[in-house]
């Protein structure tokens, strides 16, 4: 994505490991990097105030930060597009698609990996871009900007025409996430979206009357909806064991949170119903 619409500078929103990554990734490829950074475990609180140059060409925002269970409010995504038209936006969406209401209309692109939501093994990653993108995709190989010495944008369009890919694609991985797809169709957006809000407010109750474990916010706009990450008084590793012990798998903290944190995945693939149990015996495990 930077090297193909690129040329010179790109400007990151950084809450958390991931988006600090993507910056970092900036960074390495040769361009000039702008970086808005809050601590981890915050959110952004009026976008339409972050100064963003106009010489910057690529936005690049994680709406679900993973590693801190903070989100982008997607309609803060659609302010930035509104308050910065000159230049491309993208998104992160690894954790929260395909829950994310992304108004495609004014996100240029957006990408996401597949061993989340959807629940597939690692090693697929699928990329949304728009016209917008792949016309300064062109304009830069018009420059002879270097854009990659395997793929590019434009070796990606020209196959797509033809309904072809530009090398040997992940046949098998590509099938079984067509079938995940129509499993989750078949479920229906909507009720994907209204299983994760009920699951969601489950999560905050709990927190809410539990000492043991806290939110690094309370504004409730910043809180993912599909990560939940909680700071824990007591050892966070000891919760994880003995929820292992009864038959739950849950994550440890990530990045600056590794030491005291757990995280707790809120995907489609656990019902309501699920949740409920989980909680139960977390409260078993933390009282």
């Amino acid at each position: 994505m930077l090297l193909n619409v690129v040329e010179h500078t790109s400007f990151h929103l950084v809450n958390g490991s991931f988006s600090k990554r993507f910056f970092e990734f900036s960074a390495l490829l040769g361009k000039q990097n702008i970086c808005f950074e809050v601590p981890q475990g915050q959110g952004f609180d009026d976008v339409t105030k972050i100064e963003i140059p106009s010489a910057v060409e690529l936005i690049c925002t994680t709406q679900n930060e993973t590693s801190s269970g903070i989100q982008i409010p997607v309609e803060d995504l659609d302010l930035l597009k509104d308050h910065h038209p000159h230049a491309l936006i993208c998104t992160d969406i690894v954790s929260s698609a395909p829950y994310a209401a992304i108004n495609f209309e004014k996100m240029d692109m957006a990408f996401f990996s597949v061993q989340k939501a959807f629940g597939l093994p690692p090693g697929l990653g699928v990329w949304i871009v728009n016209d917008a993108s792949l016309k300064k995709a062109a304009n830069l190989k018009q420059k002879g900007i270097l854009q990659g010495a395997h793929h590019t944008l434009e070796s990606f369009e020209k196959n797509h025409l033809n309904w072809e890919t530009p090398s040997t694609p992940n046949v098998m991985a590509i099938d079984v996430l067509g079938k995940m797809a129509a499993h989750l169709n078949g479920i229906g957006i909507e009720q994907i979206r209204k299983d994760t809000e009920v699951k969601f407010e489950m999560l905050k109750h709990f927190e809410a009357s539990h000492q043991g474990v806290r939110y690094t916010t309370h504004k409730d706009a910043h809180l993912s909806h599909t990560v939940c990450v909680w700071t824990c008084e007591q050892n966070p590793k000891d919760i994880l064991e003995k929820m292992k012990a009864r038959q739950y798998v849950l994550a440890g903290g990530y990045g600056a949170g590794k030491a005291d944190q757990i995280r707790i995945a809120n995907f489609p693939s656990s019902t309501v119903q699920d949740m409920e149990k989980m909680l139960q015996c977390l409260s078993e495990v933390i009282s």
